[in-house]
Formats: structure tokens, C-alpha cells, sequence
């Protein structure tokens, strides 16, 4: 198990008196501290957070409950893989709820120091103190990542009982996960139910304008305007996660400074060949063509026409978009393969992203080809009708 990172409570302490956080296990954590979270993250506020339609709901529901809105949505469960932003509005949540209301009790933790402050107030007798800390002395209750106590059935109780309480008396509970209360293996049922019972969100992968945006806001933060057409490479060669995106920026913006060179096209993508991925040697451009125009049924030469047809424009964007996924080809050298430039290489990948997240036939035609492309070998003839 990794080190947990402190828990901090803040403290009401006497009336009158300003509110104080102190720590919640070891009391190594100087006086003078005053926040409950760590320094950096008092930086994930809601305005650092860039919206999109794929975590609109999320975001207004952190945001309701940091500022204590008549509608609250008990327990509040953030559903995310890693990377996508669920950690980032647990922490707006505490940092604007202390700064709305200074005196708010706030425990914030991941499930891990949960469940290790459990373990240690156990073996030194000391769980009344545990239960205080985590049931009895908050306001807001925010755990992070709880699907780490799937299988620890003494820990699972002992949250289910806090909830119990937490609820019973009206305070907040927020909760984050990388699955859904329904998906967490090895949970026990009245602890599922009890997490499934507020609201559950779900934060969905970023889609191609916000990812544009997260880039942007992310190089502005640093004092830089990206040139035109930079933050839209960025954002189509990391699509995976926020995490992503900020580490792609972070790699652009590191080799400009040591470098001394100003930020090109030329240099994001020297910048960004690490993220190119190369499953085999055998898929090229000329394979990837081949295959998708067998399933769409047309000839590799209506791919490379100027034709802007339905019928040939998408399997031009899914060549595009194999092209930039699996083969170490840049963005202009694919274009050069269907006759277009470096921009319109870019945004036919945006195109092609968005029609993805809502067209399900779609989705499912390309997903058969890439995964005939992945498994097929190299020496059958692809173009065969």
C-alpha cells in the first residue's frame, strides 16, 4: 500500500475564535497551518476546473453543495477513471466551502488513510477517537478513491456506520471513485446501496473543444498564448485523460524553455513523438487505407481524391484518425496520404472525435476495424473484396 497523504480536520475551536486546522492522526503538522488541504491542492479550485459537456453535471453539483444550496445531494459520488478530474472537484468543493464559510468542519481523505487511521486507532485502542474524528467533528466529509476498501469488510462497516451517522445529523458527505458505486467489486451490499443512494456522476473523457480549452487555460496559467493550431496537435495527440493533456502542455512548454526556441508546430511535435504509439511495425498508412475502405466499400483512391461525399469524407477521417493513433506518421506526412494539409488533418480528427461520442453505429464500424487492423496479419490482402 502507498503512504496516505495527512489528513487534516478543521477545527471550530472556541467561539468567537478563528477556525483552525490541526491535524487529524500525528501531530507533526505545524500550528500555524490554517487550510485543511495540502498546498498544492488548495490550487484545484472550480475556477481552475475548464467545463465541457462532459462534466457539466458534475461541476454543478460540487458547486451546489460547496456553496450549501437547499438542494443537497447526500452522499455525492464523483464516478471517473483516473485522470479525468474527479480529485480536483472534491478539493473545489473543500476550498470553496472554507472560503465561503471559514468555521466549516472539513475531513478530507483518501480511502487509504481511512483505512489506515482505522488500523492504527484499533491497535492502540483508540477507535472512539477515530469515530470522533470522522463522524462526530465534521461538517463535510470528503473521501477520495473509495474503491480501495473493496475486500476490507472491518473498514467497510466502519464507514457504513459513519455515513449512518453523518446523514442522520444533516452533514455533507462527497465521495469520489473510478467506478460507479454498482461496479466496485467486492463491496458489501448495504454499503453499495448507501453510496448509490444520493447522486452518482459520471465524468466522461474530454471531448476535442474542451480538451482545446483544458490546453489553453493550462499554457495561459504559465504566462503563455499558444500559436494557432498548437493547442489543437496538443489536444489530438492526448485523449486519453486531463492528466494527459496537462502533461502533453507541460512537454511543449519545457522544451520551448530549454530550447531557448519560440513554441512552432514543428516543435509540439518534436515535443510530443512520446505519446505516438506503435503496437506493431506491420501497420502502415497504405495498410490502414486498405482496410478501411474495404469496409466501407469504396477504393483507396476515392480516399486520396478531393471528393468531400459522405459516403468517403468519414472513412478519410478514420484514416486520418488510425494513421495518428498507430503510426509514428506526423500530422502533415498523413495529411500528404489523402491530399490535405496540416489544419485540415486536425480538425477532420476533431470531426471524427465528436461524431464518436454520440454516434453509436459509428462507433461500433470503427471499433471492428481497428481491431481487425490489431489481429489480422500482415500478409492477408486487406483490399480483397
Amino acid at each position: 500500500m502507498r503512504p496516505a497523504p495527512p489528513l487534516y480536520v478543521v477545527s471550530r475551536g472556541r467561539a468567537g475564535a478563528a477556525a483552525q486546522a490541526v491535524p487529524a492522526t500525528a501531530p507533526s503538522l505545524p500550528s500555524r497551518a490554517t487550510h485543511p488541504l495540502p498546498p498544492a491542492a488548495r490550487q484545484l479550485t472550480f475556477e481552475r476546473f475548464v467545463v465541457g459537456s462532459s462534466n457539466r453535471l458534475a461541476f454543478a453539483a460540487a458547486r451546489s453543495i460547496a456553496e450549501d444550496r437547499e438542494t443537497r445531494y447526500n452522499p455525492l459520488f464523483l464516478n471517473a477513471p483516473v485522470g479525468l478530474g474527479k480529485t480536483h472537484l472534491a478539493c473545489a468543493i473543500v476550498n470553496e466551502a472554507i472560503r465561503l464559510r471559514p468555521r466549516t468542519r472539513v475531513a478530507f481523505a483518501p480511502a487509504e488513510r481511512f483505512l489506515a487511521d482505522m488500523v492504527t486507532a484499533l491497535g492502540q485502542g483508540r477507535i472512539e477517537g477515530f469515530k470522533d474524528r470522522y463522524r462526530r467533528s465534521v461538517d463535510l466529509l470528503v473521501i477520495d478513491d473509495v474503491q480501495f476498501l473493496a475486500g476490507k469488510k472491518r473498514t467497510q462497516s466502519e464507514f457504513f456506520h459513519a455515513l449512518d451517522e453523518l446523514f442522520a445529523d444533516g452533514k455533507q458527505v462527497v465521495l469520489t471513485g473510478n467506478g460507479a458505486p454498482s461496479s466496485i467489486p467486492d463491496l458489501a451490499e448495504p454499503l453499495r446501496s448507501r453510496l448509490g443512494a444520493g447522486l452518482v456522476v459520471e465524468i466522461d473523457p474530454p471531448e476535442p473543444d474542451t480538451r482545446i480549452a483544458i490546453v489553453e487555460r493550462r499554457a495561459q496559467e504559465r504566462g503563455v498564448t499558444l500559436p494557432t493550431g498548437v493547442a489543437e496537435m496538443v489536444a489530438t495527440v492526448a485523449t486519453v485523460s486531463v492528466r494527459d493533456l496537462e502533461g502533453a502542455v507541460n512537454r511543449v512548454l519545457a522544451l520551448a524553455s530549454l530550447t531557448g526556441e519560440p513554441i512552432t508546430r514543428e516543435l509540439a511535435e518534436q515535443a510530443l513523438k512520446v505519446y505516438q504509439r506503435r503496437p506493431s511495425s506491420t501497420l502502415t498508412p497504405e495498410r490502414i487505407m486498405a482496410a478501411v475502405a474495404r469496409a466501407w466499400g469504396i477504393e483507396t483512391s476515392q480516399l486520396r481524391a478531393r471528393s468531400r461525399r459522405r459516403d468517403v469524407l468519414i472513412p478519410r477521417q478514420v484514416v486520418l484518425y488510425f494513421c495518428r493513433k498507430y503510426t509514428p506518421a506526423s500530422l502533415q506526412s498523413i495529411g500528404d496520404l489523402v491530399g490535405r494539409n496540416h489544419s485540415s488533418v486536425i480538425h477532420s480528427l476533431g470531426t471524427l472525435e465528436k461524431k464518436l461520442l454520440t454516434d453509436r453505429s459509428l462507433r461500433q464500424k470503427v471499433d471492428f476495424v481497428e481491431q481487425r487492423l490489431l489481429t489480422e496479419p500482415a500478409t492477408v490482402d486487406v483490399t480483397e473484396r
